[in-house]
């Protein structure tokens, strides 16, 4: 029988991805990914949140998703019949009419007086000495913006995007230089300092046109999703960078395939 939890796990578990490195890319609660992974569907809040991320996260992962969707549908959707909310027994839900409202006449006499209240007040100040603003009572403010020539906002971890020109600012002082840029489509990528285990410098998908620049660590670590749309450069050498998909480690040795 096909299982939709054990596909989507052992898809992940393939590409080398933690519920973490998911979570960070797609923008889906880590719970509701292990559910999906577990078949646990009531942990996720309807069908339609159900058929959502099974449809991105069979996509994320290279799956069909026509067939996890209606795999889902056939053997967990129970009101998969009935797209208008009806109940199982095929009878409509009973509508009810929403109680009319009667107006508060009470308050609307209320506001009748304060309005004729306020029109004699300002009749009656009518010809009256103009107000006067002393300039020196009325004090002023402003902003002092200061430039920073070169500097570049870093980018949050697990964001959709990068800055424009890098994903994090540069790291200063001496080690290898890294820039890693996608030529088209899309791809996701996640970065880190030395090994799968170090600090996450980038988490998300890239688009068309953006880079990744890194300098100072000794290495890196990166999971590419598709090597083919991707440029990497080390230390001003452009390296190609083997499909498929999967982790690679970046050192004063060059490119290598890592589990």
């Amino acid at each position: 029988m096909f299982e939709i939890g054990d596909t989507l796990r052992e898809a992940r578990v393939r590409r080398g991805l933690a519920i973490k490195d998911v979570e960070d890319i797609l923008k889906i609660r880590g719970k509701y990914l292990q559910a999906l992974e577990q078949d646990d569907f009531e942990v996720i809040p309807g069908p339609t949140f159900v058929k959502a991320f099974l449809r991105t996260y069979g996509e994320f992962l290279g799956l069909d998703t026509a067939i996890l969707v209606g795999e889902y549908v056939s053997r967990f959707d129970l009101n998969r019949g009935d797209p208008h909310g009806a109940n199982l027994r095929g009878v409509p839900r009973p509508k009810t009419r929403a109680p009319r409202r009667r107006p508060n006449y009470v308050l609307v006499g209320v506001a009748t007086i304060i309005v004729i209240l306020i029109l004699i007040f300002l009749v009656g100040r009518r010809g009256g000495e103009p107000a006067v603003i002393d300039p020196g009572a009325v004090t002023t403010s402003s902003t002092t913006t200061t430039e920073i020539s070169g500097a570049v906002e870093a980018q949050p971890v697990g964001t959709d995007s990068p800055a424009e020109s890098a994903g994090n600012p540069a790291a200063t002082g001496e080690g290898l230089s890294l820039v890693l840029r996608v030529t088209e489509n899309r791809c996701w990528v996640i970065a880190r300092e030395d090994s799968a285990d170090g600090l996450t410098l980038y988490s998300g998908t890239l688009e068309e046109g953006k880079e990744l620049t890194y300098s100072g660590a000794d290495r890196y670590w990166l999971n590419i999703g598709d090597p083919s749309v991707v440029e990497l450069t080390i230390d001003g050498a452009a390296v190609d960078v083997p499909e498929p998909y999967g982790a690679f480690l970046v050192s004063a040795s060059g490119l290598e395939r890592v589990q």
